[in-house]
């Protein structure tokens, strides 16, 4: 502390300089104000009712006024003269009182102290002056140097993944055996095995057969496919965008590297600041995949990489085209809407206004959460189409019952709903959207509008001519 305080001489000195000087002015103030002329209006006052009084004997002394009334008058003026006069006296004689001027002094000695000591507490006395460019070098550092996936996992409590319901245990179990991720090259079969294990926790799993899809198709692998494993690396280290996330994000976008995302976030930063970009940089934003349900989460992360590296200005350069042109169903939504007024404050932007919500629309939506099609699980598991209806018959029978016995949550209601359409079995796809429905009652509020979201989203999947009556 001693060193800091060193360090910062020239800081302590400015601010004592600074602190001495407006407290002798305050005080320069209240002493000299005891020598302040009367009040303008009481002095107006006296001088009136001097004059009065003078008036008043040249009336008498004409013969305008009687003696009785003469004498009347001097009493009503002198007393107001009277008045005035102690009104006036009072001003002056309180003004810069030494009761005042010790007060005053206390409370700027006060003043000083506490300012001192919450800067103490608050602040850091040893920190250097910090430049805009060194604040975004230290940024850029900090970006470049952070931790790998397989490190900062590593230093998080283990995830204990879910046990699989009973009746999927063998049909797991087959799949696993049957979907290798490191020689298979069934593209449904690495889909589906990613998505369960990823709903079971077992994200290294899933991460290894996500990438192996990417891997498997190539120069065809869509945005989607980026999307879902970006999110398999976020949520396997809590929210934590490492390395490998960014490289996926990155990908995604269609990009060659950060560089390219940091000329992209500039780009977007200078166009929501009213500059137009122009040539080459126009053709850069040109070549961004526009924002849709599938590149969602790839600006949602490459913004949140931003914001845990300290530039906030670039995340919410990234987020605002998100949060205005994206989908209003999307996951991101209420995350965003709570996090982009501070990015946008950090950004310059001080007066962004967020646009309304669209209530229409589902609050968010669960994309990992989504029912494998019967082709899907036939494909993974090499089985005969009989046999597969068997198996995701099971599946989806150990959940409807699960659901209706003990309840669940709304994005396992629309998981049920989806699973029943592609399957065919549309008639107890109704029968659980109205049990649905009912767990989760329209008007919902609070942390139980998205479920119902959820279920009304899965509802749009059951054919509407057959059921006129849904919403």
């Amino acid at each position: 502390m001693m060193d800091g305080l060193g360090d910062a001489t020239g800081f302590w000195m400015v601010a004592a300089m600074l602190a001495g000087g407006i407290a002798i002015l305050l005080t320069l103030s209240l002493f000299f104000a005891r020598r302040t002329p009367p009040e303008p209006e009481l002095a107006r006052d006296i001088s009136l009712y001097r004059q009065q009084l003078a008036g008043i004997g040249q009336e008498e002394a004409r013969g305008g006024l009687t003696g009785a009334e003469a004498q009347r008058l001097k009493a009503e003026i002198g007393r107001r003269l009277l008045e005035a006069d102690r009104l006036n006296r009072r001003a002056v004689s309180g003004a810069g009182s030494s009761r005042d001027l010790v007060l005053a002094a206390g409370v700027i000695v006060l003043a000083v102290a506490g300012a001192v000591f919450l800067y103490l507490q608050l602040g850091r006395p040893g920190q250097p002056d910090l430049p805009m460019a060194t604040r975004l070098a230290e940024a850029e550092s900090r970006m470049a140097t952070r931790p790998s996936q397989a490190v900062y996992v590593a230093n998080l409590p283990p995830i204990i993944p879910a046990e699989p319901e009973p009746d999927m245990v063998e049909p797991l179990q087959k799949l696993r055996e049957t979907v290798d991720p490191a020689v298979t090259d069934n593209l449904q079969g690495l889909g589906l095995r990613a998505t369960i294990e990823a709903r079971l926790g077992n994200y290294a799993d899933a991460i290894l057969a996500q990438r192996r899809l990417i891997e498997v198709r190539g120069a065809e692998a869509s945005a989607t496919d980026y999307s879902f494993l970006t999110l398999l690396l976020v949520e396997q280290a809590s929210g934590y965008v490492s390395p490998e996330a960014e490289a996926e994000v990155v990908r995604g976008l269609g990009l060659d590297g950060r560089a390219a995302l940091d000329r992209v976030a500039d780009l977007l930063l200078a166009a929501a600041q009213g500059f137009q970009p122009q040539g080459e940089d126009r053709a850069v934003l040109t070549a961004l995949p526009p924002v849709s349900e599938a590149t969602g989460p790839l600006f949602l992360f490459a913004g949140e990489l931003y914001a845990q590296g300290g530039r906030p200005d670039r995340a919410f350069a990234l987020w605002r085209p998100l949060i205005e042109q994206g989908p209003q169903d999307g996951f991101w939504v209420p995350r965003l809407r709570d996090q982009i007024r501070a990015a946008a404050w950090f950004a310059g932007a001080w007066d962004y206004q967020l646009p309304e919500a669209d209530a229409a629309e589902p609050a968010a939506r669960d994309t990992a959460l989504r029912g494998p099609g019967a082709e899907d699980i036939a494909a993974a598991a090499g089985k005969s189409e009989a046999e597969i209806g068997e198996m995701a018959a099971g599946m989806v029978a150990g959940l409807s019952a699960r659901l209706q016995s003990e309840g669940g949550s709304g994005a396992e209601w629309a998981q049920l709903i989806r699973g029943l359409v592609v399957l065919g079995r549309l008639d107890e796809a109704q029968d659980m959207l109205d049990h649905a429905r009912s767990a989760w009652p329209e008007g919902s509020g609070g942390a139980e509008a998205p479920e119902r979201a959820l279920i009304e989203a899965a509802a749009k999947a059951i054919p509407q001519q057959r059921f006129p009556h849904d919403p």
